[in-house]
């Protein structure tokens, strides 16, 4: 990091959790630093994430404005913070460091979306072109791969025995299947954000949708299988979605799906796909493997 003088930057918009998250912690410490976005988590193991770019908008995020008279690409995180950087905080500012954010004005955002707007209908259509999307965009490797057969080996083939049994349990609404394939599935891969729980943040999403019958209880077994078996950053996504809530970009792509233009659903789609190295593709191939395999479902039960 360079030695620079210490700068006054307000938070513009703000997520409920991310102001709980303030009024709450006491103590805290850098988690991870990005260019573009720094996460900090207290003494709970509880998330907050800092992002410059709105697309990067989670369920427990705040996201800055540069300070007056800046270029927009002058505040790095990575050139200000590490991991050893220290916190101070309160409920109307946050110090990292030598950045100062303040949050007191900063707008509030609410994360939930209303997933009960969607007819079945609406998705099976939208099916085949989030489909054909991915599949231009989606990295060899991701958890797309196993949504088409064959057989694999490694992760790819972890991955798919355990949506293979957590498959059984969706269709039978058995929780110990649920439970065990959830299990499985939990923390497999690498990085911040395995590939495993980003499949099963996507099956989340699509059971909110769907919305059968248990889906609020298959949700929290998910959740409570799933969140002490990875990662700080995947568990808070993973309760967000619990909660009912998810990222920006994903309530892009899911009024695309509302709006029924298959440009818009192809497009954010695509937006999704490329974020991170397979990340927004694992999650999408949950999304469609749950999006599938129920919509079949309900088409079979109103023939």
């Amino acid at each position: 990091m360079q030695d620079k003088a210490e700068i006054n930057v307000r938070v513009s918009v703000i997520t409920p959790a991310a102001k709980s998250w303030l009024r709450s912690s006491t103590k805290c410490r850098v988690l991870h630093v990005f260019p573009a976005a720094c996460n900090l988590v207290n003494s709970q193991n509880s998330v907050l994430s800092l992002v410059k770019d709105q697309d990067s908008l989670s369920p427990f995020s705040a996201l800055i404005s540069n300070p007056v008279g800046s270029a927009p690409t002058e505040i790095r995180f990575v050139d200000w913070i590490d991991i050893d950087t220290p916190v101070s905080l309160s409920s109307t500012f946050l110090s990292i460091g030598k950045i100062t954010l303040s949050v007191d004005h900063a707008r509030l955002w609410n994360p939930q979306f209303t997933w009960t707007d969607f007819a079945p209908d609406t998705l099976g259509a939208a099916i085949p072109v989030i489909e054909e999307s991915l599949s231009t965009v989606a990295p060899s490797g991701s958890l797309f791969d196993i949504l088409h057969g064959g057989s694999f080996s490694g992760l790819l083939g972890i991955a798919l025995s355990a949506w293979q049994e957590l498959q059984s349990g969706l269709l039978s609404e058995d929780p110990m299947l649920i439970a065990s394939g959830t299990r499985k599935l939990a923390g497999l891969g690498e990085g911040l954000t395995p590939a495993g729980d980003d499949f099963l943040l996507g099956i989340i999403y699509a059971l909110r949708i769907i919305g059968q019958k248990n889906a609020e209880k298959t949700i929290q077994v998910i959740v409570q299988e799933s969140t002490p078996r990875t990662t700080s950053l995947s568990a808070a996504w993973i309760y967000a979605a619990g909660s009912a809530e998810t990222g920006i970009i994903w309530h892009w792509f899911l009024r695309s799906i509302q709006s029924e233009n298959a440009d818009e659903i192809a497009a954010t789609t695509r937006r999704i796909g490329t974020v991170g190295h397979t990340s927004g593709s694992d999650a999408l191939a949950g999304f469609l493997a749950v999006s599938k395999l129920l919509n079949q479902r309900i088409i079979a039960e109103v023939r």
